[in-house]
C-alpha cells in the first residue's frame, strides 16, 4: 500500500514511530498499516483497539486531539480507519477494497443509544445519468458493513471516549430488496428533475438528506423543465431503527444491562 507521504506500508503495532503532525480535515499522521487481508487479521486488529481512548490512539498516532465541534467532526472514524487499515481513502468504494467492507464509526451515549444519524455516501443528483442500484456506491458500501462503536456522550471530552465493541452487518435479501426500492424511488424523482420533492420523511430503510458543510454549499442540478437550477448536495444516510437493532444486538452478545451502564455512566463521570 503506498501512502500520502510516500512511506512503506507497516506491519499492524500500536508503537508511536515519529514526532507529532497536526491534524485537519484529512488525518495527517506519519504511520502507515497495510491493508487487512482477511476478515480474521481485521478481527484480530479491532480487538487490540478495545478499551483504549481517542486520545491514546491519537498519541500513538502522533497527532494532536483536536478541540471544538467542527474540529473534532470526523476525528474518531479517521484515527480509527488508520489503525485498522482502510485503504479506500474517498474513493466510492468500501473502506477495505481488498475485503469489500465499508467501516462506520457510531458515537453512544452513556446508555449506549445512538448519538447521530448514520451517513453512508453521498448522492448522484444529476437526472441524465442513473445508475442500477447493483453498481451504485450505495450498494459496494451497504453489502457489508462494519461497525465500530465508541462513547460519546456530550459531556465526555474527545480524548477520553473509548472504543466499547464492534459488530458485522450484512442486509439479509429482504432488507437489500427494500433497500434498492428506496434508492430507485429517489432516483425516479431524480432522474426526472424532482430532486427538490425528497424529504427525510422517504425510504424506508435508506433516506436521502441534505449533506454539506453549510447552507451555502450547493450543486447544479435540472429541474422538470430541464433547467439548471442550485440544490444542497444531498447523501443516503440509513434509518435510525436499523442502527439500534444492531447496538441491541451488540448490548445482548455482549450481555450488558442497566446494572452494566450505570456503571459505565459513574465510572467515566468520575474520571
Amino acid at each position: 500500500m503506498r501512502d500520502d507521504h510516500n512511506q512503506a506500508a507497516v506491519p499492524f503495532t500500536l508503537e508511536p514511530l515519529r514526532p507529532e503532525l497536526s491534524y485537519c480535515k484529512e488525518l495527517l499522521s506519519p504511520l502507515s498499516f497495510a491493508p487487512p487481508t482477511t476478515k480474521a487479521e481485521l478481527k484480530n486488529r479491532l480487538q487490540r483497539l478495545l478499551g483504549r481512548s481517542l486520545g491514546e490512539l491519537a498519541a500513538l498516532a502522533q497527532v494532536p486531539v483536536p478541540t471544538g465541534m467542527m474540529g473534532a467532526k470526523g476525528f474518531a472514524g479517521q484515527l480509527i480507519e488508520l489503525f485498522l487499515g482502510a485503504n479506500a481513502k474517498n474513493l466510492p468504494v468500501p473502506d477495505f477494497m481488498e475485503l469489500g467492507i465499508e467501516l462506520k464509526t457510531v458515537s453512544l451515549s452513556y446508555d449506549l443509544s445512538l448519538k447521530d444519524s448514520t451517513f453512508i455516501c453521498m448522492a448522484d443528483l444529476k437526472a441524465e445519468r442513473f445508475i442500477p442500484f447493483q453498481q451504485s456506491p450505495l450498494y459496494h458500501k451497504l453489502s457489508s458493513l462494519l461497525w465500530v462503536l465508541v462513547l460519546a456522550p456530550s459531556d465526555l471530552p474527545l480524548e477520553q471516549r473509548p472504543i466499547l465493541g464492534f459488530c458485522f452487518y450484512q442486509p439479509n435479501p429482504q432488507e437489500l430488496a427494500q433497500i434498492e426500492a428506496d434508492y430507485n424511488e429517489f432516483n425516479e424523482l431524480i432522474c426526472t428533475g424532482r430532486s427538490a420533492q425528497i424529504t427525510g420523511a422517504m425510504g424506508t430503510i435508506i433516506q436521502l438528506r441534505p449533506k454539506a458543510l453549510n447552507s451555502q454549499v450547493t450543486t447544479q442540478v435540472r429541474d422538470e423543465r430541464g433547467n439548471f437550477i442550485a440544490t444542497t448536495p444531498k447523501g443516503y444516510y440509513l434509518r435510525a431503527e436499523v442502527t439500534r437493532k444492531l447496538i441491541a444486538q451488540f448490548i445482548q452478545e455482549q450481555g450488558l444491562n442497566a446494572a452494566h451502564l450505570a456503571q459505565l455512566s459513574a465510572h467515566f463521570k468520575r474520571t
